[in-house]
C-alpha cells in the first residue's frame, strides 16, 4: 500500500473500494492512511461506526494514536462544509450508501442517492483539489 499509494495517489482523484460487508475494506483503509498520514492532511467520514471505534481499531493494528481527523456524520452537507473549513489533502467516506443531501428527495441507501452524493463529492474534489477514497458495501446476491 504505500509503494502505491504514496507514489499513485493523486490530486483530485476519486478512489472506490467497494465490496461485500465484513471484508476488512475499512481495515484496509486504515492501513493506507497509516501509509501516507506523514504526507497528507487527512479526514475520516464515517456513517457507520463511531470515532472511538475507528481510534481503538487503529490504535490495535498500530500501536498508536490516530493522526488524522475523524468525523461521525452521514450528511453531504456537513461533510462539505468540514472539508471546507479545514486544510485536507484526502478524505476518506465509509461508506457512501450511508450518506445523503438534504437537496435530494431520495432515501439513504437508494442508488439514485448514492449516485447524487458521489457526484458532489466528486465534483467538490476535482474543484479542490483533495482526494477521495469512497467506501461502498455491495451486497451480493448470488447464492
Amino acid at each position: 500500500f504505500k509503494r502505491i499509494f504514496t507514489n499513485w495517489i493523486k490530486s483530485s482523484w476519486i478512489y472506490l473500494l467497494w465490496g461485500q460487508p465484513w471484508i476488512w475494506k475499512s481495515t484496509i483503509v486504515l492501513q493506507i492512511i497509516n501509509s501516507l498520514k506523514d504526507n497528507l492532511k487527512i479526514a475520516y467520514f464515517s456513517g457507520e461506526e463511531e470515532s472511538s471505534a475507528i481510534n481503538s481499531r487503529y490504535k490495535r493494528l498500530f500501536g498508536e494514536n490516530s493522526k488524522f481527523k475523524i468525523f461521525h456524520t452521514t450528511l453531504l452537507e456537513d461533510i462539505l462544509e468540514t472539508l471546507k473549513s479545514n486544510e485536507i489533502d484526502l478524505f476518506i467516506l465509509d461508506s457512501i450508501q450511508t450518506v445523503y443531501s438534504v437537496n435530494s428527495s431520495w432515501v439513504a441507501w437508494s442508488v439514485n442517492q448514492v449516485k447524487y452524493c458521489s457526484e458532489n463529492l466528486s465534483e467538490f474534489s476535482k474543484k479542490n483539489n483533495i482526494s477521495c477514497i469512497i467506501i461502498w458495501h455491495i451486497q451480493s446476491h448470488e447464492k
